[in-house]
């Protein structure tokens, strides 16, 4: 069975080598070569993007949620202030206390 398979493999190759190429084959190779690779490189930009996404933090593990309450106006100006912006609100809180909890800090220690 091995030596029979061996025989067709010596032939195969033998006829490969006595085959005269065609340019349409040849063509063919590297269209499949070209393939090849821009499925790689379509491969390689799913993982990129995959693992870009499983390591960015989600807001729950960066930020935690509190309550306090606000003055009306105050309530009302940012509301008006943050119409339509997705995370404005969060972006301008923690904006302005890191401002001045620097500044308060900075008072503190002179």
């Amino acid at each position: 069975m091995k030596q029979q398979k061996q025989r067709k493999l010596t032939d195969f190759i033998s006829n490969l080598d006595d085959t005269p190429q065609k340019s349409e084959d040849i063509e063919e190779v590297s269209v499949t070569e070209e393939t090849d690779e821009a499925n790689k490189n379509y491969a390689e930009q799913f993982f990129e993007t995959f693992e870009s996404k499983q390591k960015k933090p989600t807001i729950e593990d960066t930020h935690t949620r509190t309550t306090f309450l606000v003055e009306n106006d105050l309530r009302k100006r940012l509301d008006k202030l943050a119409k339509g912006k997705r995370g404005f609100k969060t972006s301008f809180v923690n904006t302005a206390l890191r401002i001045l909890l620097d500044e308060a800090e900075g008072k503190q220690k002179k």
